[in-house]
């Protein structure tokens, strides 16, 4: 996976300037090695599958701040107020992200200005880049013990302007730096210096101080400064700023992209464009349902209009009935019996079915009658036959349109099987 690692221009998202602002980048492959490097607009640079930023040291501050045990979640939306009186500004034009806790207890806080980070977050989608991480530059150079890290962007001695650069002065502090004119060290060095000689935690003044200079930068005096912040000064490696970011653990530097600038997943990329087709097939939906509710309701009322009328018509038939719960079949058996009783015989009636299956039987000497039984309108017949395939022949010869034939169970008997057929009239079914 090619990963596109960019170093924001601290003019980049400042309301005078636009996507014409170049920006050094580096691009990775799926190993992690450069294969192109370069400094151009946003729109000139590379696509990559991974796109990570790394924000100026001097658009961040980095402070430490003391932060209860608790909700996580709460604590961060009132970050911006706890280091309100640190930063001197509005806690709503403020973004503010937690790094890691500390050996003392105290957490680092960075802060960047709201307006600036998402005007540059949205320069980048303009330019149809999507970065997923921004990390502190500050907190980028390896530390080594009892060492404070300078690193060193421009100026010196014979340059005629003042230097900056940063520095990394802990696990998750450090400070910008800018100022040192004709050789002296920046004040805001000094500074720090005197802080944390005058501190009462051990070891909190470092015994050295290494100056790596940027790529292109002029380093200053070294001597002059170590006369002048009374410690010893070394001269490091030159320093890149994509040296380190694809090597960052968990516990690392400080990710700005997170809370209301945490990156965009490809359903909120999608999502404006699916919403015009989301909203017709709610609508779409939104009918059928209403539809369907329609026609269940008038396919309900015509039931119980139909119900009603049957009801009514079996009452009338059948004044006498005080509860009607099935009507057709109240009325079926009601008729049923007013035919019994002026002597006409029903075709499920005991000696219809009787005759239908005594002819059958009588016809083959190898049938013998077991037991005979009829009850509500079905006739139950117990039969010995030679075997069981003799029993499935007698089943299919019974079969007729008006009669319903079923074979219930074969239970062997010595000499053959004892069948048992149910007989009921079709048009009773």
């Amino acid at each position: 996976m090619s990963n596109l690692q960019v170093y924001v221009n601290e003019h980049l998202g400042s309301p005078a300037e636009d996507e014409a602002v170049a920006c050094p980048w580096v691009l990775r492959d799926a190993r992690g090695a450069i294969s192109r490097a370069g400094e151009s607009a946003l729109t000139e640079m590379p696509a990559a599958d991974r796109c990570e930023l790394v924000a100026p040291a001097s658009r961040v501050l980095l402070t430490q701040i003391t932060l209860p045990t608790g909700n996580r979640q709460k604590l961060r939306r009132l970050l911006p107020f706890a280091i309100e009186d640190r930063v001197m500004t509005e806690p709503e034009k403020i973004h503010a992200i937690a790094g890691p806790r500390q050996a003392d207890g105290q957490t680092a806080v960075a802060v960047v200005d709201k307006a600036w980070l998402a005007a540059v977050l949205a320069q980048f989608r303009n330019a149809r880049l999507k970065p997923q991480a921004m990390w502190v530059e500050t907190l980028l150079p390896v530390l080594t013990p009892e060492s404070w890290i300078v690193i060193w962007k421009g100026g010196g001695k014979d340059s005629g302007k003042g230097g900056e650069g940063f520095l990394r002065s802990g696990v998750a502090s450090g400070v910008f730096l800018d100022g040192g004119v004709d050789g002296e060290p920046p004040i805001g060095l000094l500074l720090a210096l005197q802080e944390a000689r005058a501190a009462t935690a051990a070891n909190a003044a470092p015994a050295q101080l290494i100056v790596r200079p940027a790529r292109g930068a002029v380093l200053p005096d070294i001597q002059q400064w170590a006369d002048a912040l009374r410690i010893d000064v070394l001269t490091g490696e030159r320093w890149d700023w994509f040296e380190r970011i694809d090597r960052l653990g968990p516990n690392d530097g400080i990710n700005l992209m997170q809370d209301d600038f945490a990156p965009r997943s490809a359903a909120r990329d999608w999502l404006p464009r699916l919403r015009p087709a989301l909203v017709l097939l709610g609508l779409i939906m939104a009918v059928q349902i209403v539809g369907a509710g329609v026609d269940w309701f008038s396919l309900n009322r015509q039931r119980n209009t139909l119900q009603a009328t049957i009801e009514q018509r079996f009452r009338g038939a059948f004044p006498d009935a005080r509860v009607v719960v099935d009507a057709p079949l109240q009325m079926r058996r009601n008729l049923e019996e007013l035919r019994r009783g002026a002597g006409q015989v029903e075709p499920n009636d005991f000696l219809p079915l009787l005759a239908r299956a005594t002819r059958l039987i009588e016809a083959s000497a190898n049938h013998r009658l077991s037991a005979l039984n009829y009850d509500a309108g079905e006739l139950k017949i117990d039969i010995l036959l030679p075997d069981a395939e003799s029993a499935e022949e007698l089943k299919n010869a019974l079969q007729a349109p008006d009669l319903v034939v079923k074979l219930e169970a074969i239970n062997p008997k010595p000499g053959g099987v004892e069948a048992r057929f149910t007989l009921s009239s079709g048009a009773s079914s």
